[in-house]
């Protein structure tokens, strides 16, 4: 996921979005842990939307802790 935020920042993007099952603890534990806002997909019941804002801190990606 690191590598995935780095690129992310060096080709300029505003954030990094996904979508994860709400039953996926693991993955919904690693992107609160990484700074992700998540919160429920208001079209899908059991999907979570994820949410990475890169465009206010750009030095991100040098402090993730994997």
């Amino acid at each position: 996921m690191k590598l995935i935020i780095e690129y992310a920042v060096e080709e300029g993007l505003e954030a990094v979005e996904g979508q994860v099952m709400a039953s996926n603890s693991n993955m919904l534990s690693m992107c609160d842990q990484l700074g992700f806002l998540v919160r429920d997909d208001p079209e899908e019941p059991g999907i979570k939307m994820v949410r990475l804002d890169l465009k206010n801190d750009p030095q991100l990606a040098t402090r993730l802790p994997i």
